[in-house]
């Protein structure tokens, strides 16, 4: 556990060293060592940290020796990146290395552009058990990393962009497909009674939620493994839910407070559905809390975009801590309980 805590010390640490005269250039170095950290600690884990990483270590080494992978269900962008890898005979720990650093530049860059706060959407990333995600399903976490990239596009109005990003996300995992609806959404993001109609959708949706799983399920077998996880629950449930809804509070204040701009209110629509999924997640189906992860993200620009537009000082200095340290709370208890299992951490070995 001590390797996480010192890891989210030192992203404090550089944050410090960088913010003295901060400018653009600093930023950069900034984003590029904890980058940099973050790629070293995701790429040089041993298999056993991490529920999945042997299930992944053991597929590619079926891929190396049959050139074959033993799953239809592993989509082509990853086989891809295995048949590189596999064509320079290269060890599995490159493949941790290669996923890990295609997150966090994806991830790093869609900061870079759209956060009020470098170091505190950063330290979200961590400090919210995020980047921990791809420790275990970095197929989806890919794909996650590649929709969130493509938030621009929906902001620059960019559909042919937009769609073929999630085209591409799709070629690492098909629950990304849930995002090609949303860039019709910020369309109808200036307007209040939106969220009416929202609210509404949200009552037919707790109604007919259950006959809709198994119809989809009729036509999408593949999915059945996912209605129970060991990355979900029921207590892991109520806590997605309790945080999720303080941050959707948080955010409905700040709304109601300051000005409406579509940007802020898109990204609120983003919370609600993270609320909306892992709440439905509840109901036994560990596969809306696989697909909130792709609102979840938006956690690390929202929190920062909301406090930019507190203009009283000491309520923003008091709301920035509150996060700060809540976080490192959040962060420390998911360790504590071994949370997708990634504690003890232990480097290369094993394989």
């Amino acid at each position: 556990m001590e390797i996480y805590l010192l890891n989210l010390l030192l992203i404090i640490f550089w944050h410090i060293i960088f913010s003295y005269k901060k400018n653009e250039v600093k930023e950069k170095y900034f984003l590029f060592i904890v980058g940099l950290q973050l790629v070293l600690l995701g790429g040089l884990r041993s298999i056993s940290v991490g529920t999945d990483t042997i299930v992944y270590a053991a597929e590619y080494d079926f891929f190396k020796t049959f050139k074959a992978v033993r799953y239809t269900r592993i989509e082509y962008g990853y086989i891809a990146i295995m048949t590189v890898l596999n064509y320079f005979n290269l060890h599995f720990n490159w493949l941790l290395f290669i996923t890990s650093s295609i997150i966090v530049f994806l991830v790093f860059k869609s900061i870079k552009e759209y956060s009020s706060n470098i170091f505190l959407s950063v330290y979200l990333f961590v400090a919210m058990y995020l980047y921990y995600y791809s420790f275990n399903v970095m197929r989806q976490c890919i794909a996650v990393a590649i929709c969130f990239f493509c938030y621009k596009y929906i902001l620059k109005r960019e559909a042919i962009k937009y769609v073929l990003g999630v085209l591409l996300a799709a070629q690492f995992h098909t629950t990304a497909y849930i995002m090609l609806p949303l860039y019709f959404v910020y369309m109808l993001a200036k307007q209040r009674m939106f969220f009416l109609v929202f609210l509404v959708i949200l009552y037919f949706i707790f109604i007919f939620i259950n006959p809709f799983v198994n119809f989809v399920l009729q036509y999408m077998p593949r999915y059945l493994g996912y209605l129970d996880s060991v990355f979900f629950d029921s207590s892991t449930g109520l806590r997605y839910v309790f945080v999720y809804g303080i941050i959707l509070l948080f955010g409905y204040i700040n709304l109601v407070c300051y000005k409406i701009e579509k940007r802020f209110l898109l990204e609120f629509l983003y919370m609600s559905i993270a609320f909306l999924l892992n709440l439905l997640a509840l109901n036994g189906y560990a596969i809306f809390a696989r697909l909130a992860w792709y609102f979840t993200i938006y956690t690390i620009i929202f929190l920062p975009n909301c406090l930019s537009r507190i203009k009283n000082k000491y309520f923003y200095s008091l709301s920035f801590l509150s996060i700060f340290i809540l976080s490192f709370c959040y962060h420390y208890y998911f360790l504590t309980v071994d949370y997708q299992r990634i504690t003890p951490y232990e480097f290369i070995g094993g394989y």
